[in-house]
């Protein structure tokens, strides 16, 4: 019960008996009736009201109870029906070499440093050569890695973005598929870099917008040789 509605009870609770003295006993008008048969009467036709009254405030409780149920229910059941269609993201990385074998929906980048300056889509005879060649060398400055994504989640994730710092490439992975990334990173007066991955998502029915990070920080070790470690962040919902 509100406030204004205690009030209001509170008002018309010493308002009555006021208005009933002031009106049938206190008056002088001739009446055939005696003051105690009209006590008798007004204090049924009074109970009776407040018992109508209460009744009212009840069933006006209860509509609210069931309406926030039912908003409950409704918000409980959205949410089951997005994590009925979530995809899921699980990320890692490993090194790889001129034996990579790539698949239609894998993406190659250069990097040099932190900035992307190409994308290609496969491989030549040069490039097979060349990553030959660096992981042949015993202090190389070039790092060849493997951002493998495989959607282990209940549905497919659409209206992809992938965005390797910052360069954007459109994607789309089913579920129970993987994909690969292939970074070709070169490292710059052993500069320390980060390799910045971010995954922007949707399910099938766009019921979440999502988002997944990570970093990959390359930098050159004490004993002259390229390191690397990854810092993740846990996919998250961004919209929805």
């Amino acid at each position: 019960m509100t406030k204004r509605k205690i009030v209001t009870f509170f008002i018309v609770a010493i308002g009555i008996p006021l208005l009933i003295d002031w009106m049938i006993f206190a008056n002088r008008f001739p009446s055939s009736i005696s003051n105690e048969a009209w006590a008798g009467f007004l204090g049924s036709y009074i109970g009776g009201l407040c018992t109508m009254v209460a009744v009212f405030i009840t069933i006006e409780d209860n509509n609210k109870k069931i309406s926030e149920q039912r908003r409950t229910q409704e918000i409980q059941e959205k949410e089951q029906r997005r994590l009925n269609i979530r995809p899921y993201l699980d990320t890692r990385y490993k090194y790889f070499d001129q034996h990579i074998v790539i698949n239609p929906s894998d993406r190659i980048f250069e990097i040099e440093n932190e900035t992307t300056k190409m994308l290609r889509f496969a491989l030549t005879e040069i490039d097979k050569n060349r990553i030959e060649l660096q992981n042949k060398r015993e202090y190389s400055r070039e790092m060849y890695i493997n951002y493998m994504i495989r959607n282990v989640g209940a549905g497919s994730a659409v209206n992809m973005r992938v965005y390797v710092n910052g360069f954007g490439e459109e994607l789309a992975i089913a579920k129970d598929e993987c994909v690969q990334l292939l970074c070709m990173v070169t490292i710059k007066d052993d500069m320390p870099s980060d390799l910045k991955i971010r995954l922007d998502f949707s399910d099938v029915e766009s019921r979440g917008r999502y988002r997944k990070e990570d970093t990959i920080h390359i930098k050159v070790d004490k004993d002259n040789e390229l390191v690397s470690r990854i810092t993740r962040e846990e996919q998250k919902l961004i919209d929805q």
